[in-house]
């Protein structure tokens, strides 16, 4: 199964300097009926001559007991980072198992110290494959 995670979409982290921050593209995206999973992300266009991104996937587990409260593992399943990366290409990152029953999707930009021209235009996918 394919899941769409991320339209293509274009970031402009050229105003940021400094310390990084989060952003969270999927806060809770089920995964208990599968056995593995890939997150498969498309560059369609960077720059961003002195700064990186980073594409991190978290267990977590909603809880209906206290859905305002987020549960996230400490420890990534998997980070990639993304720096320089040509026009067109397609970074893959496979989930450490077991990964549990829902996983968090970061997109966290690591920008340099003082202003400079950082953006990505980007979109993204997860190949879900069935328990047997």
């Amino acid at each position: 199964m394919i899941i769409p995670i991320l339209t293509r979409r274009s970031y402009d982290f050229s105003a940021t300097s400094g310390t990084g921050f989060d952003i969270v593209l999927v806060r809770y995206l089920d995964v208990i009926a599968y056995r593995s999973a890939t997150l498969l992300t498309r560059v369609h266009a960077m720059n961003a001559a002195t700064s990186r991104l980073s594409v991190s996937v978290y267990r977590t587990s909603p809880s209906p007991d206290a859905p305002q409260e987020d549960f996230v593992g400490a420890t990534p399943l998997t980070t990639r980072q993304i720096q320089s990366e040509t026009a067109n290409s397609l970074v893959q990152q496979t989930l450490a198992t077991p990964f549990g029953s829902h996983v968090r999707i970061l997109l966290v930009p690591d920008p340099p110290a003082s202003p400079a021209t950082f953006t990505a235009t980007l979109s993204m996918a997860m190949v879900l494959r069935e328990q047997p």
